[in-house]
């Protein structure tokens, strides 16, 4: 299955570690830069994330844990919020039932 955008054709889901598949994989465009990106993976994947974004850039610079209603009633939600000087990343478990969503998104830019 794939995405349609003009000319271009983009997987709907890929593999990433050859163990969990994204899903839902967005790019957003302001001003005609890549302004975020967007994706969602199986909650498994919630360890193997964190300790890349851990490694990478150092403990997160917000923690909220609050609860997200279902049908089955609220599960606990944990999102994990990085601040860098290039933008933030975001990790939201569960974002839908058995997924987590990541974002990364760039500072803004000053445009001249």
């Amino acid at each position: 299955m794939v995405d349609v955008y003009g000319r271009y054709r983009l997987p709907v889901t890929f593999p990433w570690r050859r163990q969990y598949q994204v899903d839902h994989l967005r790019f957003v465009f302001q001003h005609g830069r890549l302004s975020e990106i967007r994706a969602l993976l199986p909650d498994d994947a919630f360890d193997a994330l964190m300790a890349n974004f851990k490694q990478s850039y150092g403990p997160p610079s917000k923690t909220v844990r609050d609860f997200v209603p279902t049908e089955i009633g609220k599960l606990p939600r944990l999102t994990q919020t990085w601040t860098l000087p290039q933008g933030h990343i975001e990790l939201i478990d569960p974002a839908t039932p058995g997924k987590l969503s990541v974002r990364l998104s760039a500072a803004a830019q000053s445009r001249s």
